[in-house]
């Protein structure tokens, strides 16, 4: 014993030493406290139902919770006292052992209604469950066991322990621990083994799988015992916990969970053998997560979320894909797999991790290296890029650099990644590929010269074939090269797209772009994935794309991690959506079933995957609740609904604790409705405001899942006038009825045919008479129009006044009707040109009186109170038509939205102001004052100053509007219009041609001379409308610096 105690020891204190290596590293969780009403502070027991309810035994009642509510149980509900000391649930039975009252044994469906048996004996200690068995354990050691035929506890044996704390059944034995000893008897009672403790037992567990019992001390001192044959002590380890309250095996078996009183709790890994350390998998504490650092169990439930039970602080639980976060004192900026561990950078060292828990391992200082940016491995070293574009070659084992790869006389500008294919380290940077063959260092540089479109390369990947290189390029498309380096371009129309992840696999061909989001091949040709199967958009920005074993891709965003899988229809969809992630770097590593990536704090992980054949993936779906007109009722009632239009609400759930990860249902009304719904994620309930007669069957699902659909029946009555006596006997009548009408219709017609043929006549020439007159009238009302036409044309500036004040401009101007509410404005004053695209509230006639009122406000802003600057301009302007508007003594809530300019031809300055519609500025180059280009393509960007959001006209507490003023440069576009061209129908879905087509449309033309822009623009319209109508009048001012 005292051997194993000293290796115990010296296990304990080399991981101590490597946890304390990296100064200032903790890792944090995210543990969901579970606060509710219901919930006691104190937990004694927690254990899942078939159903996935989690059940709670508190000292204020049981509490059960589904994942969005508790349910609380009490004396009132047929609980025998309140204090519920444990629970158990096996199959449909619920044991609940009490503080005093003993224990009840009932159906978790409904225990409410009635008790199935009550072993009412000394006070219940603890019991177990094996092999479909449930055995209970008394104070005094009495040992019942559970007769399921009989729905009774029989008397076993007496075991003569006192102070027992817990029992185990496994084979042909009883397991009783003690508070000083393990005892082993055999199945009828005779004793077959006693393990004496030097210290107080708290709790143990039983390891079926390697047959071992391991019990904690309160000291946190682990004793492993065999229970082969009749059980041997194999171990004792030293924990680093003390005050231990617990001990919880997980689902696997491979860790230890140790709660504490007052320190959290402990995870430790299995030991492999009695000869081996146990090893500190993390400790968790108040400080990196828990809500109290008083912990009395953990349950580890079927989805492996682990539970925490506090003494003082209530319920918690850690889900399974609860992220870990390693904290740094500096940002992490590359990630790498390298053998066993994971291995990172902050620039001046590398940091050892161990990946299955995210912990620290070792520490090396690179300051010989210099500022690291890129960390690779080639299986044997690390690969090391400089900020100085410097590569090593590094050898963890010995602690040293290997060797600088010679670079020759090539300067790459910038690496901006670097891959290890086929025994090659593939430079991937802005002055082309470098190729160093690890073998035999030789290098070769591939560039413009070499035959490729563009130096700027972004990633790479291996072909198809594996022979060769496939190489994505900024703007450039695709090349591949062979193993003789020569280089060929693709057949891929992807030339106008940054390139920056590359995935070839044999299920999968995917590129993502910085902006246009992810691109997979499908018969052959490259389509954009904006939108997924199940309705779900993907991000635009992608940092990388990944693979799981070619079974799932793994899209990175800033933001998100999302798993994606190819449905049985060959279609795309979600399977697991991380969000509100906090990504800095493409760089990431999976390793059993977790996923790691660098944040802005540091390096954070994601369980991805469950590789535990014990954990099950999803639980029944359970209709919880039916409420028909807002009222709830039992499915017998949905049997036999009396007529009429009925309002129903469907209510289910499948359990599922996780906050990360949420169910997405999918929903049918059969006789309804022929389609299945999807219900937003995180929602579990379905309402149908209208159901009327006839035969329903609802049918609810996990999305992906049929095998999970649960369904319920309802009939409404069919209403008294559509049921077939009723329709025969009312028919048979009418039929009557409708003979004798005939014949009384025959001879009242006779008589009167020729009066209504006289009145016809009469009629006839009447109408022929108004006819006429209606015609005359219509032809004057379009005269009038025509003529207001003229009246309006004559106030729109000619483009001949646009041509000699401007030196290259464009006004594309078509109205809806014949005359319009859009119109445009020029005037030029002391050098500045100002000119405007306005658009009046509504079109045609209404439209085109608000545009009279509106254009002599603007005239008598700059004639009469001699205005220049747009923003003056503007509100001068809506206070006139606000005077205007108030002389008619109506409320007139008529308007203008305008986007008015000021530009000096000599200066190139531009001033603007707007209501409500903006401006574009599209130019090649970067303008700082603006910020951020709204939209970026190649070296064209796209600027947009937003407008004032309050129209010309009636408005409550209008503000002054905006003055902008920039300085252009020659050959600067810039652009005024209204809403018909983006809001115009068409295309072959016939939907609007939107504000982002828009915008790429003028960024593609601003090359193009203003005239040729104009025919453009023209074009493109025409054959977006196809067949349509035209839906608004449509102006566009375009004018280049």
């Amino acid at each position: 014993m005292k051997s194993k105690l000293q290796k115990v020891f010296r296990g304990v204190g080399v991981f101590i030493l490597m946890a304390l290596s990296i100064s200032g590293v903790g890792q944090a969780v995210h543990v969901n406290h579970l606060q509710d009403e219901s919930v006691s502070d104190f937990i004694y027991g927690i254990d899942q139902g078939i159903d996935g309810l989690i059940y709670v035994a508190t000292d204020n009642g049981l509490v059960s919770y589904n994942g969005e509510g508790f349910k609380r149980y009490s004396e009132v509900d047929g609980l025998l006292e309140n204090f519920v000391t444990d629970v158990l649930v096996l199959n449909e039975h619920l044991f609940i052992n009490y503080f005093e009252a003993g224990v009840t044994v009932t159906n978790p469906q409904k225990f409410e209604e009635e008790i199935e048996y009550h072993l009412t004996a000394e006070r219940v200690v603890s019991f177990c469950r094996y092999n479909g068995e449930v055995n209970a354990i008394t104070d005094q050691g009495d040992i019942y066991r559970y007769d399921f035929q009989e729905s009774t506890f029989k008397f076993a044996f007496k075991s003569k322990v006192a102070d027992v704390v817990s029992i185990h059944s496994f084979d042909k034995m009883e397991i009783v621990v003690s508070d000083s000893s393990v005892l082993i008897f055999s199945k009828e009672g005779e004793l077959l083994n006693k393990i004496e403790t030097t210290e107080r037992i708290v709790h143990s567990v039983l390891d079926i799988k390697d047959q071992k019992l391991f019990a904690v001390a309160s000291t946190g001192n682990l004793y492993a015992i065999s229970v082969i044959g009749t059980g041997e002590l194999l171990s004792v380890y030293q924990t680093l916990a003390s005050n231990v309250m617990g001990l919880t095996l997980s689902n696997d078996g491979r860790k230890l969970f140790v709660p504490t009183r007052s320190d959290g709790f402990y995870v430790y890994e299995v030991p492999k053998s009695e000869a081996s350390d146990i090893l500190l998998i993390e400790h968790l504490q108040e400080k990196n997560g828990l809500v109290s650092n008083s912990v009395k169990l953990i349950y580890m439930d079927a989805h492996g979320n682990s539970w925490i039970g506090g003494y003082g602080d209530g319920l918690s639980v850690l889900p399974s894909v609860s992220s870990r976060t390693l904290g740094l004192n500096s940002r992490i900026y590359s990630l790498t797999q390298h053998g066993e561990s994971l291995f990172a950078t902050d620039g001046n060292s590398l940091f050892e991790v161990i990946p299955r828990s995210l912990s620290p391992k070792n520490t090396y200082e690179m300051d010989a290296v210099g500022s690291i940016r890129i960390l690779r491995s080639t299986g044997e070293y690390l690969v090391c890029v400089t900020e100085d574009n410097r590569v090593y070659l590094y050898d963890t084992e010995s602690n040293r650099v290997i060797q600088e790869i010679d670079l020759g006389d090539w300067d790459p500008i910038r690496i901006n990644e670097v891959k290890v294919i086929g025994g090659q380290i593939i430079m991937l940077t802005e002055a082309g590929v470098g190729f160093h063959r690890i073998n035999d260092n030789r290098f070769k540089v591939l560039s413009i010269v070499s035959g490729l479109p563009s130096n700027r390369a972004l990633s790479c990947t291996k072909s198809h074939d594996n022979e060769n290189i496939v190489i994505g390029l900024d703007g450039a498309g695709l090349v591949e090269i062979d193993s003789l380096y020569n280089v060929k371009i693709m057949d891929v129309d992807v030339v106008n797209y940054r390139i920056n992840s590359l995935l070839r696999s044999d299920r999968y061909n995917c590129f993502t772009t910085i902006g246009e989001g992810l691109f997979c091949e499908v018969d052959g040709i490259f389509e954009s994935i904006n939108e997924l199967d199940n309705n779900i958009e993907l991000e635009s920005f992608l940092l990388n794309i990944g693979t799981i074993n070619d079974s799932l891709l793994l899209a990175f965003s800033s933001k998100s991690i999302q798993l994606i899988q190819q449905n049985k229809r060959g279609k795309l969809s979600i399977s697991k959506d991380f969000t509100d992630l906090d990504i800095s770097s493409p760089d990431y590593s999976v390793n059993a079933g977790k996923l790691t990536y660098i944040s802005n704090h540091s390096l954070s992980s994601v369980n991805i995957s469950n590789n535990d054949d014990r954990l099950v993936e999803y639980f029944p779906i359970t209709i919880t609740d039916i409420k028909l007109n807002g009222n709830r009722v039992p499915e017998s009632r949905l049997t036999d609904i009396v007529a009429g239009d009925h309002r129903i609400r469907f209510d289910f759930i499948s359990p599922q604790f996780s906050s990360d990860l949420q169910h997405i249902y999918e929903y049918k009304l059969d006789g309804f409705e022929g389609y299945w719904n999807l219900c937003e994620p995180g929602a579990s309930h379905m309402n149908y405001p209208n159901i009327s007669s006839g035969e329903y069957r609802f049918r609810v699902r996990l999305l992906n899942r049929p095998e999970s659909e649960v369904s319920i029946s309802l009939t409404v009555q069919t209403p008294l006038w559509k049921r077939t006596w009723f329709v025969v006997t009312v028919s048979v009548i009418v039929l009557g009825l409708l003979i004798f009408g005939l014949w009384i219709r025959e001879v009242y017609n006779n008589n009167l045919k020729s009066y209504l043929k006289y009145q016809i006549n009469k009629r006839t020439t009447q109408l022929e008479e108004q006819s006429l007159e209606i015609s005359h009238q219509n032809q004057e009302i379009l005269d009038s129009i025509i003529y207001a036409k003229r009246l309006q044309s004559a106030i729109l500036p000619k483009m001949e006044q646009f041509d000699s004040l401007l030196e290259e401009v464009f006004v594309l101007y078509i109205p809806k009707d014949i005359v319009a509410g859009d119109f445009y404005w020029l005037h030029e004053q002391n050098g500045n040109v100002l000119f405007a695209a306005a658009d009046c509230t509504g079109h045609g006639v209404p439209g085109a009186m608000v545009s009279v009122v509106c254009h002599n406000a603007l005239n008598q802003s700059v004639n009469e109170y001699k205005l220049e600057t747009p923003s003056h301009i503007l509100d001068q302007t809506a206070m006139l038509v606000d005077e205007t508007f108030a002389r008619s003594g109506e409320d007139v809530k008529d308007g203008m939205d305008i986007s008015l300019c000021g530009f000096n031809r000599e200066s190139r300055k531009l001033s603007w102001a707007g209501a409500y519609n903006p401006i574009w500025i599209v130019t090649e180059r970067l303008i700082p004052e603006l910020g951020d280009p709204t939209m970026a393509v190649d070296n064209c960007q796209l600027y947009e100053i937003k407008a004032d959001k309050q129209p010309i006209g009636r408005y409550p507490n209008r503000s002054l509007y905006t003055n902008h003023e920039l300085i252009l440069e020659k050959g600067d576009c810039f652009y005024v219009f209204t809403d018909g061209f983006p809001d115009q129908f068409g295309g072959p879905k016939g939907r609007k041609f939107m504000y982002k087509s828009f915008k790429q449309l003028l960024m593609r033309i601003s090359s193009k001379p203003m005239s040729h822009q104009q025919v453009e623009l023209n074009n493109v319209l025409s054959d977006w409308m196809g067949e349509l109508e035209q839906v608004d009048d449509i102006l566009i001012i375009g004018n280049r610096a």
